[in-house]
């Protein structure tokens, strides 16, 4: 749903080619990525996709307080460098997981989850926008990424002092 709204927020308040911001979205994804897809190995799926998904909160913070075309490009960054440790880190938490035979299934959940929640974040996003404002969606969008990660962060494991330390650390 953030997506889909970043065009019309791109358009109406900075006057630039939307696609560039795509473009500095993918190529920090891209980037981030490359150098990168080794720290969930090395400290762990939780910490990486805690941390990630911090920044990607962030960039979201930043995108509705941006003011000028410089400001929406650092965001911008941002959130390809959040969207870029994220997903590979919860994706491989899923691999672990998962049973060799059951991966085709446990990744059809997994992303059709998100595909639900794309879903049902455009039109609560809409109606958000509708209400308030374009920037504000984005930063009403941030606080609640960062109540969800707390529920993440206190939810990943049996004992919640077990699962802050698996997503804060590591262990």
């Amino acid at each position: 749903g953030i997506f889909s709204f970043l065009p019309i927020l791109v358009k109406d308040q900075f006057k630039i080619n939307v696609g560039m911001i795509f473009m500095i979205i993918s190529l920090s994804l891209i980037i981030f990525r490359l150098f990168t897809s080794h720290l969930s190995d090395r400290y762990g799926r939780g910490p990486c996709a805690f941390y990630s998904f911090l920044i990607l909160c962030l960039s979201y913070y930043l995108i509705g307080h941006s003011q000028t075309t410089w400001e929406l490009i650092r965001a911008s960054i941002l959130n390809g460098i959040g969207i870029g440790g994220c997903l590979p880190a919860l994706t491989a938490h899923v691999v672990d997981k998962t049973k060799a035979q059951f991966r085709g299934i446990a990744f059809s959940i997994f992303y059709g989850a998100y595909d639900i929640g794309m879903l049902l974040g455009g039109a609560a996003l809409g109606v958000l926008a509708d209400i308030t404002s374009l920037k504000d969606m984005y930063i009403i969008t941030a606080i609640f990424g960062l109540i969800a990660l707390a529920g993440f962060a206190l939810s990943t494991q049996a004992h919640p002092v077990k699962s802050l330390k698996w997503t804060l650390m590591g262990k």
